[in-house]
């Protein structure tokens, strides 16, 4: 199930990536690609906290910081492209889903 899943994801993301830098002027274009960056390296680093690491806490702590850059995503894009911004709310649901299972996790460990 996470394969295709997360397959859907990336490319709802990549849409909205595309649209969303392409749609946003000025400087607030620079803080949308800046935040995308910064979202695909969170997506990679919780991975490797709560597996690698083993460190559902810390894990827990970083997944809330990659869902405040998927809703500032959001709120940065959606007056510019609403498609592009509701493009993200499948990803944003996934991860405040990651984000219960997480701290459930943790909360037993």
């Amino acid at each position: 199930m996470f394969g295709p899943l997360w397959t859907v994801l990336y490319v709802l993301i990549a849409i909205a990536a595309t649209l969303g830098v392409r749609d946003v002027p000025g400087v607030r274009r620079r803080i949308v690609t800046g935040l995308f960056a910064a979202n695909l390296a969170l997506n990679l680093a919780w991975t490797w906290i709560f597996f690698r690491g083993h460190a559902p806490r810390a894990a827990g702590v970083e997944i809330l910081v990659l869902l405040g850059t998927i809703a500032a995503l959001i709120g940065l894009i959606w007056p510019h492209n609403r498609a592009a911004a509701l493009a993200l709310a499948p990803y944003g649901a996934w991860v405040t889903f990651a984000a219960a299972l997480t701290w459930t996790i943790a909360a037993r460990n």
